[in-house]
């Protein structure tokens, strides 16, 4: 797409040059932007909108051009959008770009104005965990699971939450529905059959096996070594408290 008129990065910097200078609001910058884009259309006679950014953010996005991309989704709400994509695929792309605070804000403003929106639920529990707060990303699979309850990933995602709290009967479940969902989801196949293990569940952990076989037969032979190893290890740890609210949340 040919840009008719492109800011860049000097716009961007001007724009925070002036917030900096004046100290107004975000939603008092948006509008002193959006009033420099509609000057410079009716100068120019040229129209460039906040889904045309949108565009442009989603083709760099395909071209893997991470920061470009959160460059255009950036101006697409300076301009002013009722998309509420723009911010899912900006909190997104932030994300990929390691910048975590960043991608917060925007999946969190999302979540506010949209809490059905199950994707940016999942997008902030992947936030959440890459900032150690797992309390935070349990219960935001959870809520992408309200909103979105075929979300494979998010049961398979969940699984792993408590099982690492010790919850391995809830890990059992949530697997399952992922595998309901994905009866080839490998990692939850490897994973269910590995909490299987522990739970002592030997018939249940050779079905698992023979299921994940055909699909990777590098997993399951790594459960056939975690099995081994596991045959003379402890009983089932208690589960963490933190675990039952959050299994009492989702029923």
């Amino acid at each position: 797409m040919q840009v008719p008129f492109d800011p860049g990065m000097k716009g961007w910097k001007a724009l925070s040059l002036y917030r900096q200078a004046i100290g107004v609001e975000d939603h008092v910058s948006g509008r002193y932007y959006a009033n420099l884009i509609r000057l410079h259309e009716r100068l120019s006679g040229e129209l460039w909108s906040a889904e045309a950014w949108i565009e442009v953010g989603k083709g760099h996005l395909w071209r893997n051009e991470l920061q470009a991309a959160s460059l255009a989704f950036i101006q697409a709400l300076l301009i002013g959008t009722s998309d509420p994509d723009s911010l899912y695929l900006l909190g997104s792309v932030q994300y990929e770009l390691g910048e975590f605070e960043q991608a917060e804000k925007a999946l969190s403003q999302l979540v506010k104005a949209k809490p059905e929106h199950g994707a940016a639920h999942f997008m902030l529990a992947q936030v959440y965990r890459m900032t150690g707060r797992l309390g935070e990303s349990g219960e935001a699979l959870v809520m992408a699971l309200k909103a979105d309850p075929t979300n494979t990933d998010a049961h398979w995602q969940l699984g792993n939450w408590f099982r690492d709290f010790g919850d391995f009967e809830e890990a059992v479940d949530e697997y399952e529905r992922a595998l309901e969902a994905d009866p080839e989801h490998v990692a939850s196949l490897f994973n269910l059959g590995c909490v299987l293990v522990r739970l002592g569940e030997r018939e249940r952990v050779r079905e698992v096996r023979t299921r994940l076989a055909p699909l990777s037969e590098h997993l399951a032979a790594m459960l056939d070594r975690f099995a081994h190893e596991s045959r003379a290890a402890g009983g089932i740890h208690e589960p963490d408290p933190q675990a039952k609210r959050h299994r009492e949340a989702a029923s």
